[in-house]
């Protein structure tokens, strides 16, 4: 047995996910005389410049396109137990190139504090996704993967109460996979079962407690080595590419009928793979000339303060 040569938190680990990995999530949607009403799932992330940290929010695309207004609302959770929501302007967002990522990034118009919300921040800045992507040691088909977000039917009355969902990597980017509006886009096919309110999601890599070497030895990963490591963004599923993938299928003691050549509901059959984009797909959108020049001011008018400075990390 392993137990005994194995440290406890190796165990605890392998039972549990990090409460940490739920606290990146927002939702997104908006407010009515009845109250919040979430419609997707956002993630906060950090973006580090010339050693000042910057902080975002980060979606798929789609999630604000369809909202109707000039404004959309972001539910954030407060440490005293209840949440806030605050006002982001469409069109403010910084979108990434090619549509079929699917990717924004929109500025946050309030100061996320550890004081006051009860959140945390992802960093997908280069340096630490090589070092974390160096601790794993390769992803392959197969690992285990989790996407934190809204699930619309226990979203949470008063503060936001995020899902998650784990499943396994299906496929590796490569071919393009094909998703809503005749789009494909080079990304993550992974197993498990998308629904309405996950797009936006944050997905992370889940790093086995421990590793069989290819000697026979065992490594027990780290404590204070990230627990999940962020694999990319939920921009939604994969969508059949023709009537004759939708084949019957024994359903309970029935066959449910495949589509006819009729059948106008081809872009909406959930296949139940998910598909992630790369989250190095990120920095397409970190190092557009608009976006390095506006974080550069921001840094150095940040420095410029008198009320104190002190260096990120």
């Amino acid at each position: 047995s392993l137990g005994p040569a194995l440290p406890s938190y190796v165990w605890e680990r392998a039972m549990r996910l990090e409460p940490n990995l739920l606290k990146c999530v927002v939702f997104i949607g908006h407010e009515t005389p009845a109250g919040f009403v979430p419609c997707g799932t956002g993630f906060i992330i950090q973006h580090i410049y010339d050693s000042v940290s910057f902080h975002f929010l980060a979606t798929a695309a789609h999630v604000i396109r369809d909202f109707a207004g000039d404004t959309f609302s972001v539910r954030i959770n407060r440490m005293d137990g209840r949440s806030e929501c605050i006002k982001v302007k469409k069109g403010s967002e910084l979108k990434h190139p090619d549509a079929a990522a699917d990717l924004a990034v929109f500025g946050i118009p309030v100061a996320i504090t550890p004081d006051v919300h009860d959140i945390t921040s992802v960093d997908v800045g280069r340096q630490t996704r090589d070092q974390e992507r160096e601790i794993v040691g390769g992803i392959h088909v197969g690992d285990e993967v989790c996407a934190i977000g809204l699930y619309t039917s226990h979203h949470g009355a008063i503060r936001n109460a995020p899902v998650a969902r784990t499943g396994h990597i299906a496929a590796l980017p490569g071919e393009p996979v094909r998703v809503l509006g005749g789009l494909h886009v080079e990304a993550y096919l992974i197993e498990l079962r998308t629904i309405a309110g996950l797009s936006g999601s944050p997905v992370f890599y889940l790093m086995p407690p421990v590793r069989v070497m290819p000697n026979g030895g065992v490594q027990a990963i780290q404590k204070d080595k990230s627990p999940g490591v962020p694999l990319g963004v939920l921009v939604g599923y994969h969508v059949v590419e023709s009537k004759e993938d939708q084949i019957q299928v024994p359903r309970f003691g029935h066959v449910e009928a495949a589509a006819s050549g009729n059948d106008q509901s081809i872009d909406e059959r959930n296949t139940g793979f998910g598909v992630v984009v790369p989250i190095e797909r990120l920095d397409e959108i970190f190092e557009h000339p608009e976006f390095v020049e506006a974080v550069k001011r921001d840094a150095a008018a940040f420095k410029a303060r008198k009320d104190g400075y002190k260096p990120a990390g």
